[in-house]
């Protein structure tokens, strides 16, 4: 399916008559006209106005159909990580929420970002321990299994498709496979087990209302190793902040996430936990965007260079971590 043929018009006016049945039946009762406000291949959002706020539904693609069961579980679970979530619909992908706000990227810059981090990264991690143990129900909705012992082979199973990168980049990947395998080892040992990965958490993906930051967009996630969240968000925080990512002021953000963990392991062994599952957090990436390429049409051609651009992220990644 391409960006041309989704979404189906035909499936997206049964969904926007069913959020419309909902929100009636939830005492908003639309007050306008239903506007597609963000589409990608993989998803689409509609603005719902109502009398009192806006309400927003999403389709989801497919591949990304365990999204309205995740945010179901985190809004169960933690409602206060999550936007208000009205209703998913019983069979198909799609969910109905309310107002959560404004992004982060569009509230906070600077230092205030980077603090803003700093409280919502402990109460993210809470989250995930709470999930530790749990993995059986969090891969019911559909989320990806990508356990650190499932995890060498998904990306082999990349590198074995020609038509997902260069031969070179391919060949520069699996000559550091022995050592990505090394490091899962290593950090399934660490003892902390597979939990919620967000896998896409950055400010784009945060809401904030009256003070308050919630989580969203849930397409990316999977079942891994809790630490490899990291990855995305240092990266993007940094860059936000224009700091290394190992600068002392994003470490701090690392050692405000890793504290609700210290019931688990000592400081020190959650730090070299934390920088293997920062250099593997690069892999999930390439397994979503691989999906993606493979099962909606269009989006390989329209973007030919990508998968390239993430493999290299994934050496310099393995690279930096340097021997075991």
């Amino acid at each position: 399916m391409s960006l041309a043929h989704w979404p189906d018009p035909r499936r997206a006016a049964e969904a926007q008559a069913w959020a419309r049945d909902v929100a009636r039946g939830a005492g908003q009762a639309p007050t306008g006209e239903i506007e597609l406000v963000h589409l990608r291949p993989w998803s689409a959002v509609y603005r719902i106005p109502t009398p009192s706020s806006v309400l927003y539904l999403k389709l989801c693609h497919a591949m990304q159909s365990h999204e309205p069961a995740l945010t179901q579980l985190v809004s169960r679970e933690f409602p206060s990580l999550s936007p208000p979530l009205l209703a998913r619909h019983p069979t198909e992908p799609w969910m109905l929420m309310g107002d959560g706000g404004v992004r982060l990227r569009e509230a906070l810059s600077g230092t205030a970002l980077l603090d803003a981090w700093a409280r919502l990264l402990p109460r993210y991690a809470e989250l995930q321990r709470a999930l530790v143990g749990h993995e059986a129900e969090l891969r019911a909705t559909g989320a990806p299994d990508r356990r650190l012992e499932r995890l060498p082979d998904l990306l082999r199973r990349i590198l074995d498709d020609e038509r997902s990168a260069p031969a070179d980049v391919r060949r520069e990947v699996r000559a550091l496979l022995p050592a990505i395998v090394r490091t899962c080892a290593e950090l399934v040992a660490s003892g902390i087990g597979p939990s919620l990965d967000h896998a896409d958490l950055h400010q784009h993906n945060v809401l904030v209302r009256d003070g308050r930051a919630a989580i969203f967009d849930w397409g990316d996630a999977g079942v891994t190793h809790p630490f490899l969240s990291l990855t995305v968000t240092l990266s993007f925080a940094a860059q936000a902040a224009g700091l290394a990512v190992d600068a002392p002021a994003v470490l701090r953000l690392r050692d405000a996430y890793l504290e609700p963990w210290t019931a688990f392991e000592p400081r020190p062994a959650l730090e070299r936990a934390a920088d293997l599952a920062v250099a593997l957090g690069t892999i999930p990436g390439t397994l979503v965007w691989h999906r993606i390429t493979t099962e909606i049409e269009g989006v390989r051609e329209g973007s030919p260079e990508e998968m390239a651009t993430i493999l290299g992220r994934v050496c310099a990644a393995i690279e930096r971590l340097g021997p075991a």
